[in-house]
């Protein structure tokens, strides 16, 4: 008879315990794209009838035409508004795109110009839209419906007919270049706390900027960790908008790679995937060494590098509408009202031609497709203007003592 070892399962009185099976790991769940879900939310606001054409748009716009989300979303809001017209507000109503006109359009260019509109726009309610806001709307219609032709859902255009309407140009808000220093030199001061007793100081808790980041996951807001420093991300987005004239959706996508050292420039990806080469100077290069060493990798912590270069608290990309409510932060301790980041854009571009800048180069370094949009910079510079006024007109050398311009042909 065969001796039991000690060990073996049969001389053991207890029975053996089945091993349970490991539980799998819950999937890590990655933040969705937020520009992308409003898409999504876009199209189901829009009718019925209407819905499918809008949604194979979408798709032929960012895939075949390659435009951005922030374009593609104002394409699919004026789409909205046109679609809510033609089912509620036309008489009468239609929910067939072939049954659209030229007059459809025209009436409903005409509605947004003096009716109210309905919540899918940017302006108030009860107010009329801009003239530069309609003519966006038909520049939405002109390349939708020229969309269905080539889908061939319709034979002709009904929009191929109407004629943009003329719209004035306004000058754009600029900063003076002392304004812009000290805006500039606020980013680095306008987190520090009024010098108040330890216990209030303590338990006082500033309001984030990035509150739209981080709102959807609903934390108290904390007071700002020494280790952030996000003061030195502030200084380096504020270089960025005006020693580099860069977009806030420029900022907010751009990747720590597109800085290139050995040459001092950076690559911008602008409007359509279009990249411009922007030359970085030493303020906004001393910025960058100091964020990427001594703030990014603690904003980054144990997260999974995205790879963009500016991060918020909860180490995810900085969104627009983050770096708008930090541009306002900063532009209210500076003492400076009506500024945002364009308006640091429009600086960058005027303190260049004051400078003697070529207007070509400043074209490119803003990434303009058409120089006529740089050229209203030329009209902001009041210190050019009245010093050729003083130069040439007849009046003002008089009273300045000089002697009468030579007339052309004159010897």
């Amino acid at each position: 008879m065969a001796k039991r070892l000690p060990n073996s399962p049969q001389a053991s009185s207890k029975p053996a315990r089945a091993r349970t099976p490991a539980r799998p790991k819950p999937p890590v769940k990655r933040p969705a794209d937020k520009r992308r879900s409003s898409i999504d939310v876009i199209l189901a606001d829009i009718p019925a009838p209407f819905r499918e054409y809008a949604t194979i748009f979408a798709a032929s716009m960012r895939v075949e035409a390659g435009l951005a989300i922030n374009t593609l979303q104002a394409y699919l809001r004026d789409l909205r508004e046109l679609f809510a017209y033609l089912t509620t507000t036309a008489a009468p109503p239609i929910a067939d795109l072939r049954a659209v006109e030229p007059r459809h359009l025209s009436d409903h260019l005409a509605w947004l110009k003096s009716r109210d509109t309905i919540a899918a726009t940017k302006s108030r309610t009860g107010h009329a839209l801009s003239a530069s806001t309609v003519t966006r709307h038909l520049a939405t219609l002109k390349v939708f419906f020229k969309h269905l032709v080539i889908r061939a859902v319709i034979d002709k255009s009904p929009a191929e007919l109407l004629i943009r309407p003329a719209r004035g140009r306004k000058l754009p808000i600029v900063l003076t270049p002392i304004q812009s220093k000290r805006l500039v030199d606020s980013a680095a001061t306008h987190r520090r706390r009024p010098a108040t007793s330890a216990s209030s100081s303590a338990s006082s808790a500033p309001s984030d900027s990035e509150a739209a980041t981080s709102a959807a996951h609903s934390k108290p807001t904390k007071p700002d960790s020494p280790n952030l420093r996000l003061d030195l991300r502030d200084q380096l987005l504020m270089e960025l908008l005006y020693s580099c004239g860069v977009r806030a959706s420029e900022a907010a996508t751009m990747k720590v790679g597109d800085f290139k050292p050995e040459t001092q420039i950076i690559i911008v990806t602008g409007k359509g995937n279009k990249q411009r080469i922007v030359p970085i100077g030493q303020p906004a290069q001393r910025a960058l060494a100091a964020y990427l060493a001594d703030s990014r990798p603690n904003l980054l912590g144990q997260n999974r590098d995205p790879g963009t270069l500016l991060l918020s608290r909860t180490g995810r990309p900085l969104e627009r509408v983050a770096i708008w409510q930090i541009v306002k932060r900063i532009a209210k301790h500076a003492g400076l009202a009506h500024v945002y980041p364009h308006v640091m854009r429009h600086s960058f571009a005027t303190d260049l031609l004051s400078g003697g800048a070529d207007l070509r180069a400043v074209q490119e370094l803003l990434g303009h497709a058409d120089i006529v949009t740089t050229q209203i910079y030329t009209h902001v510079d009041q210190s050019r203007i009245q010093e050729i006024h003083a130069k040439y007109h007849p009046r003002q050398r008089q009273a300045v003592g000089k002697p009468k311009a030579r007339q052309p042909g004159e010897r």
